[in-house]
């Protein structure tokens, strides 16, 4: 499984260094994506699914961003890649003595965060789209907390992107950054690639999801950077959804994975029924469904990056 795996998302040229006009249309391609997505991602937040799915990486994160900021009297906390408002949320209501800033690059996720705020009556955090890796509205040394869940594996430079953070850190501030790990310890990527394989063969996604999970080339970007005190940690992530066609509309929904049907719908209209069918069979075969209906992606290893400025 790994090795095919490796042939829809580690494909090694999607780890190449992009042109300049490479990484503009990458950038692009994502902010169009995820704006797009923006309503179901919604729906995801406001169902059960959504806690089960992310739920354990975003207590980490409040857990680790708490005990990172702990004396400091008014912290200023940036969430880049937030996408619905995650972490940034979760640390506003943590933490009502900070001020914090969520942002994205997609308006229809920024949107969908000022909402979700403001019905959770969080008056200390406000969100806006930008992009994580060109911080150009924010000031030289002027955050103690950034976070970032699963949104540095979206940008077309990792590392331009994490001197960029350090810019804005003011000196001796925490960074929380994760990215998922290798094919071998991510089911629900699994899922991903083998509906991937099965209905767009030959398709290149608009991310490598195992591109950064080798924590030594994480350790080396991050300290040439600027930042010292790097520390990994793995988080298994079970993810659990309510139903077999909660799981097909999770992975049909997925905004990585709509990305590529809608381009091939425009030859094979049955496309999205066939992923559907695909992620069925993947679940049934890998023995996920559970008795009582639900499935459970049982090992979804994330790694956990913290430094300091």
């Amino acid at each position: 499984m790994a090795s095919s795996l490796k042939s829809i998302f580690a494909d090694p040229a999607m780890s190449a260094p992009l042109s300049s006009e490479e990484a503009a249309a990458l950038t692009a391609r994502n902010a169009s994506a995820w704006s797009a997505g923006s309503g179901k991602y919604r729906e995801m937040m406001d169902t059960n699914h959504g806690a089960q799915v992310m739920g354990v990486i975003l207590d980490r994160f409040v857990e680790l961003g708490v005990a990172g900021l702990e004396g400091i009297d008014a912290p200023r906390c940036l969430d880049i890649a937030s996408g619905p408002g995650e972490p940034a949320l979760s640390i506003a209501a943590a933490l009502p003595h900070a001020t914090v800033t969520a942002t994205d690059l997609a308006e229809g996720m920024v949107q969908i965060a000022r909402e979700r705020a403001q019905e959770q009556g969080l008056s200390n955090v406000k969100a806006e789209v930008a992009d994580g890796g060109s911080l150009s509205a924010f000031s030289d040394e002027s955050v103690d907390l950034l976070t970032a869940n699963m949104g540095i594996i979206f940008f077309a430079d990792a590392s331009k992107a994490l001197k960029e953070w350090h810019r804005v850190m003011k000196p001796g501030g925490r960074i929380i950054y994760s990215v998922w790990g290798g094919p071998d310890v991510t089911d629900m990527a699994g899922c991903f690639g083998s509906v991937m394989r099965a209905v767009a063969p030959g398709e290149r996604p608009m991310v490598n999801p195992h591109a950064l999970a080798v924590s030594g080339s994480l350790g080396t970007i991050t300290e040439q950077a600027g930042f010292s005190n790097v520390h990994f940690s793995e988080l298994n992530c079970p993810m659990r959804l309510e139903s077999v066609e909660a799981t097909t509309a999770a992975i049909t929904g997925n905004p990585v994975i709509t990305d590529v049907l809608d381009k091939v719908k425009l030859r094979n209209p049955k496309v999205y029924q066939e992923a559907k069918e695909e992620a069925v069979k993947y679940v049934k075969e890998k023995g996920f469904v559970q008795e009582d209906g639900s499935v459970l992606f049982p090992t979804n290893m994330a790694i956990i990056v913290t430094a300091t400025a």
